[in-house]
């Protein structure tokens, strides 16, 4: 007659009980997501740069370019950054076997760069793009997850916030990494389409494909005028570019906003 063990799994019970903590924990979190509020202390005039993808630790990054940028930032009253992704390279699988061996700075290097710029800038929100978001898909972890911690909130891909400001004025920004869609035509093609398509935002901005743009126009059917814009970013050279025949565009980095309450 054999012993009455215990099990070290939980009952049925427990084991639902803690999948439904788990996914109205999770719901709470999506949903304080869908529009995150920032309430802005400054009265009057501010400015949010919409820095485009630095890849701090490639041979091509526009360096002299990106520290009088972030110098500016710094300087500059009631202007604050938005990180738009791509931080770092961060090669992974077998790009990382055949393209770090050719880069000047080493991994540990690229993340001291990342460190750097984090603590440096006044940043408003950070957004992960695909060359940040391999760290998870490839399992070794995101060291800026821990970077960015007390410098502003970090979301991945993409982030739909509004800005409350004193006198109650709100400003209604989509900032992604990219959106759905492209053009050979239209740079703003996928901008444009989530404007269209949703009508949820002032400002669609984005980031990834090394070009820039601007665009602003009026939604007659629902009476609104939006905005919307792409950020080059640093890379300025860049050889794969180059091989395919693309040209590099040698403005818009980084671009401004600057919003006026009254």
């Amino acid at each position: 007659e054999p012993p009455d063990l215990p099990s070290e799994e939980l009952s049925d019970e427990e084991l639902i009980e803690r999948m439904t903590e788990g996914f109205e924990r999770r719901q709470k979190a999506a949903q304080a997501r869908q529009w995150m509020r920032f309430k802005i202390k400054v009265k009057g005039p501010f400015g949010l740069v919409f820095m485009g993808d630095p890849h701090l630790d490639d041979n091509g990054c526009n360096w002299p370019l990106l520290r009088r940028d972030v110098e500016l930032l710094r300087q500059t009253e009631a202007l604050f950054g938005v990180g738009m992704g791509d931080y770092t390279n961060n090669w992974s699988g077998r790009l990382a076997q055949k393209i770090y061996p050719y880069q000047e700075a080493t991994r540990p290097q690229a993340w001291q760069l990342a460190r750097w710029l984090f603590r440096t800038v006044p940043w408003f929100l950070l957004i992960k793009g695909n060359h940040d978001l391999w760290s998870g898909a490839h399992g070794t972890g995101d060291p800026l997850d821990w970077m960015e911690r007390g410098a502003a909130p970090l979301e991945d891909w993409q982030a739909r916030f509004a800005v409350q400001c004193p006198n109650g004025r709100e400003f209604r920004v989509w900032a992604a990494h990219d959106f759905p869609g492209s053009s050979i035509y239209n740079p703003l093609h996928s901008n444009m389409r989530a404007a269209k398509f949703t009508g949820l935002a002032d400002l669609y901005v984005s980031g990834d494909k090394h070009n820039w743009a601007l665009f602003q126009t009026e939604d007659a059917d629902r009476g609104v005028t939006y905005w919307t814009a792409r950020a080059r970013g640093y890379k300025f050279l860049d050889s794969y570019a180059e091989r395919l025949g693309h040209a590099s565009q040698q403005n818009g980095a980084s671009i401004a906003a600057i919003f006026d309450p009254e």
